[in-house]
């Protein structure tokens, strides 16, 4: 009877310690309930940002952050904004989101005014640390991406070698023109002289030493040459002004002109040229004077 009595209790301690593993507690609850997966999601809107770089430009893009949380449970995350070669803002901040809310921030990208033309992609990154004030110990990490357009800009500045020219008439010459591209990309230049047809009924004629455009980097200067042959019908001194515009690529309403003051001296004379009718002069006058004091 003992023995039977025995053998009954250990089968009921055994079949407790069976069942005691599967029963749940409290910590185990909690532990789950910390433990479980966040439903936070991020995204940006616009995504495709541009930014005014230009010398009028603000060099400030602007977009919305969205924060959504879909679950039944109060979490905590840090939202940063990451891209290389420009300011975010907000940098880092923290934030809490209530069950089944959404929240939005502000994003501002800051670029440098004449900064060169890029693209450039960005990520706004949401860290959950914790889930109803209770730490997480894997981080839970969402990310949305953003892309940056610096805005492609024209700035062309243009001289002369010689603003003011002496030359005679019927004679060609070369006008010289410095050429800088200030945008901030390379830009495809090309030179045009605004007022040739009024130069041709005065007697002009006007060849661009290239027809196309020419490819300039941003920063960088090159030569540019007009040929000019001035009028032969002339008998007296007159004064021309020959207006040269550089012309970019880029849609642009702005001008980058240029004028050259042309100061057409004497009377042509065919098959005369000055320039050695002068030397032969001064070496006639130096016969003459050598010959005197002899």
């Amino acid at each position: 009877m003992k023995m039977n009595m025995c053998v009954r209790v250990s089968l009921v301690v055994l079949v407790i310690m069976m069942i005691l593993p599967a029963m749940p507690t409290g910590m185990v609850t909690e532990d789950a309930e910390a433990q479980v997966s966040p439903d936070v999601s991020v995204s940006v809107d616009p995504g495709l940002l541009s930014i005014d770089v230009s010398p009028t430009g603000t060099g400030i893009a602007q977009s919305t952050i969205y924060l959504e949380n879909t679950g039944a449970h109060q979490v905590s995350c840090d939202v940063e904004v990451q891209i290389e070669g420009y300011e975010a803002s907000p940098s880092q901040v923290s934030i809490t989101l209530a069950p089944f809310t959404t929240r939005t921030l502000p994003m501002a990208i800051v670029a440098e005014l004449r900064s060169p033309y890029q693209t450039q992609a960005g990520m706004v990154i949401c860290t959950v640390k914790s889930i109803d004030f209770v730490p997480l110990d894997n981080m839970f990490i969402n990310t949305a991406g953003f892309q940056v357009w610096t805005i492609p800009y024209a700035k062309i500045i243009i001289d002369a070698e010689d603003p003011l020219l002496k030359v005679w008439p019927g004679k060609t010459t070369k006008l010289k023109f410095n050429v800088l591209n200030e945008g901030n990309n390379a830009d495809e230049i090309r030179l045009e002289v605004e007022n040739k047809v009024e130069l041709y009924r005065k007697g002009f004629s006007i060849a661009l030493e290239s027809s196309g455009s020419t490819l300039i980097n941003p920063r960088e200067m090159l030569r540019m040459n007009i040929h000019i042959t001035t009028p032969k019908s002339t008998w007296e001194d007159n004064y021309y002004t020959i207006d040269v515009k550089a012309v970019s690529s880029y849609d642009t309403n702005q001008k980058f002109t240029y004028s050259v003051t042309v100061w057409v001296r004497g009377v042509y004379v065919p098959g005369f040229d000055p320039l050695p009718a002068l030397i032969s002069l001064f070496v006639v006058a130096g016969f003459l004077s050598k010959r005197k004091n002899t």
